[in-house]
């Protein structure tokens, strides 16, 4: 069971949130304080509301289907939902949503798209829609939109841009991979290759691109960065984009210590400094075991090294986990004035075997190697739940002043065997808990579907005014098989 902090309140006890705050009952509703300039926050964005406490939050099991929207593939075997992301593309001050759809067959099989969905969202929306501006892979099997990302301005227009990856794009090698920046302005129905600048992955089956993420300022200079991984490395590209650029040309290479690298790469400012830090996954690292996974923290400003001379090395306290699937800067969980990481394990141990593992470290982070790190240890509930398979930083959902998490446990079962679902969990929590305890469900609702495959805040897209959720169901069929899906779920009840 979780660890919990006792305090003279009664006889009762009180979690490490309570604790923290010296609070018996009664949380404070605070504005995030990120800042305005980019897409909207994915935490609360109150200001002043009266405090709300438990009746902020979620409770139990809700399936799905209880979402005030969800985003429907075109057609069978799209897998639309297997990542998105929130931005602004028509400048409208409405949260717009991109979708990934990387087996959709326009031009050819598996050649992938990106949709870009204007809000306001409520209801059952296709992507197919005629509103719905659609972006197609450039040639058959580049899987484009596997992986897409925003939240960065890169030619300074005030408009968040987007990027999308090709894991399987030949333009440079067979299957070296490419990732499309796109500028919000020029977005428009169409063939890929007519919109958008390419970072090209340089090696044969390299697949660069199968992580990217928005980097932020992560070199130093002040313009915002892109990171991404691909071929065992991981690479920073310092903005603006004017042309292609080849992977040869990144500001920054990360090369592996002695596993793989950059199956998963995030950003976030985790020192406080004003320059980005880059978290880099190594998740068949055996520093920990065989194959238990590590995860690389540089802090900013990144230059080119080896991944073994990285600020720190958490590594896997578990041996087979495969740490670092699942990355996210969650914020300050805990309110020491330290953001704080969220790391998933989806093959750890953790309830069952391969239950899967999500971990909180409360920053700073240790120097060195380290594997005695976690400040609490989220386990999934049941064999093969692959909980950690993803992790999102939704920010302040209930108000209360403290980041909080979701996670997708994507093979475990929802509402039927196999569904998958998703756990929002309120931090700050210390000590070791079961996901079962401690998280609030989000459940799939069709058999081996796969919700919970990825997960993401998604700032406020209901227009209530507090952050919402995204949670990718890839093999979802409600408008054909395997079509998938993205449902809109809201942050608060």
């Amino acid at each position: 069971m979780l660890a919990f902090l006792l305090a003279c309140t009664g006889g009762g006890a009180v979690d490490a949130k309570d604790a923290a705050t010296g609070d018996t009952g009664e949380s404070v509703d605070v504005d995030s304080g990120a800042d305005d300039s980019g897409p909207p926050d994915s935490g609360d964005t109150d200001s002043g509301a009266a405090p709300c406490g438990e009746s902020c939050r979620y409770a139990g099991d809700h399936p799905l289907d209880e979402a005030f929207a969800v985003l429907t593939g075109a057609l069978r075997a799209d897998y639309a939902g297997h990542s998105a992301a929130v931005l602004d593309f028509n400048s409208d001050g409405a949260a717009d949503v991109l979708v990934g759809a990387h087996h959709a067959d326009d031009p050819g099989t598996d050649a992938g798209a990106a949709y870009f969905v204007p809000g306001p969202i409520a209801g059952a929306v296709s992507l197919a829609d005629s509103r719905v501006v659609a972006l197609t892979g450039a040639r058959q099997l580049d899987e484009y939109g596997k992986h897409v990302a925003a939240g960065d301005d890169y030619d300074a227009d005030g408009l968040v841009d987007a990027l999308v990856a090709a894991e399987q794009d030949d333009e440079g090698e067979e299957r070296a991979g490419a990732v499309y920046v796109i500028h919000a302005s020029v977005i428009r129905a169409g063939s890929a290759r007519d919109v958008g600048v390419k970072l090209l992955g340089e090696g044969n089956s390299d697949r660069f691109g199968q992580s990217v993420a928005t980097g932020g300022d992560l070199t130093g200079d002040g313009l915002p960065d892109v990171a991404v991984g691909g071929g065992g490395n991981a690479y920073v590209f310092a903005s603006p984009f004017g042309a292609d650029l080849p992977a040869s040309a990144a500001a920054a290479r990360l090369t592996p210590e002695n596993a793989a690298a950059g199956d998963a790469v995030a950003a976030g400012d985790l020192d406080g400094d004003g320059v980005n830090d880059l978290l880099v996954a190594a998740p068949a690292d055996d520093a920990g075991g065989t194959q238990a996974g590590a995860v690389y923290l540089l802090h900013g400003p990144v230059v080119s090294m080896g991944l073994e001379s990285a600020d720190s090395k958490l590594v896997s306290p578990i041996s087979g986990a495969n740490l670092g699937y699942g990355l996210a800067f969650l914020g300050d969980t805990n309110g020491d004035g330290h953001d704080d990481l969220g790391l998933g394990a989806p093959v750890a141990d953790g309830g069952d075997l391969s239950s899967g593992v999500v971990y909180v470290l409360a920053g700073p982070a240790p120097v060195g190697v380290a594997s005695d790190w976690p400040s609490a240890t989220l386990e999934g509930v049941a064999h093969t739940d692959f909980a950690g398979r993803s992790v999102g930083a939704p920010g302040d959902l209930d108000g209360d002043g403290f980041a909080d998490l979701v996670t997708g446990a994507d093979s475990a079962t929802g509402v039927v065997s196999g569904s998958g679902l998703a756990y929002v969990v309120y931090l700050p929590l210390v000590g070791t808990a079961s996901l079962g305890d401690v998280g609030v469900r989000l459940l799939g609702v069709a058999e081996s579907n796969g919700a919970g495959s990825f997960v993401g805040g998604a700032g406020d897209l209901d227009g209530d005014g507090h952050g919402d959720l995204l949670v990718g169901d890839y093999q979802a069929s409600l408008t054909g098989d395997g079509a998938g899906a993205l449902w809109l779920f809201s942050g608060r009840p």
